[in-house]
């Protein structure tokens, strides 16, 4: 006997019930709970970031997906295949999310228009885990004080070099001396116990001192 078209359908609507609760997890939230608990995780340990978005996609889907690690930077806009999804951010490819499941078990328009954002929210979980990996490399001679105290003057400075200012733009802006802004200087340089300008970057950055999330002074 001959289907219809309507029976095609409800056929290919998730005979896979594993498949269908992966389906749903993204539709109702609980696959960005998911992310947002890797999140917290990479945050203290990025340099796992790639291992535990690969292990985390594998137990989201129950095995239907899988996340492969191939960072290089995007020369062009990734082709699109069926079935293979691009990780991308900020100019770098990650990888790809291949949904391995019988294409009688998939509803291919909900599975296009979840797996790309679910990819998408990927390469920027391994994008700000691959920058805290940076900073955690670049920063890990430092040795800041338990307890950082800066005079008023002293943090104004202090914001104005994290934000790339030079000296003469600093002068300006609090209307001091050159020798005052170096008295300043040596100071927080003594207090974060720092040796050299990008130190105090660093040092700013890692103990909340000052924070690229304000507006620019």
């Amino acid at each position: 006997m001959r289907r219809s078209p309507s029976q095609l359908e409800d056929q290919t609507t998730f005979s896979n019930p594993s498949l269908l609760l992966f389906i749903s997890s993204l539709q109702n939230g609980t696959a960005l709970e998911s992310l947002l608990e890797l999140a917290e995780y990479i945050s203290a340990h990025p340099f796992e970031a790639g291992q535990q978005m690969i292990t985390k996609i594998a137990l989201m889907s129950q095995g239907h997906v899988q996340f492969i690690l191939h960072p290089l930077p995007m020369r062009s806009q990734p082709r699109q295949r069926s079935g293979v999804f691009s990780v991308c951010f900020d100019g770098w490819q990650y990888g790809i999310l291949v949904l391995e499941a019988p294409p009688q078990d998939i509803n291919f328009q909900q599975v296009g228009e979840f797996l790309p954002i679910l990819a998408h929210l990927c390469g920027m979980l391994l994008h700000f885990a691959e920058d805290k990996a940076l900073i955690t490399v670049l920063g890990q001679h430092l040795d800041p004080p338990a307890i950082i105290t800066l005079t008023p003057k002293q943090h104004e400075v202090l914001t104005y070099m994290f934000w790339g200012y030079d000296d003469d733009s600093i002068c300006t802006r609090m209307n001091i001396q050159r020798l005052t802004l170096r008295k300043h200087r040596q100071a927080i340089y003594n207090t974060l116990n720092a040796h050299a300008h990008h130190d105090i970057i660093l040092t700013a950055h890692d103990t909340h001192l000052v924070s690229f999330l304000t507006s620019k002074p």
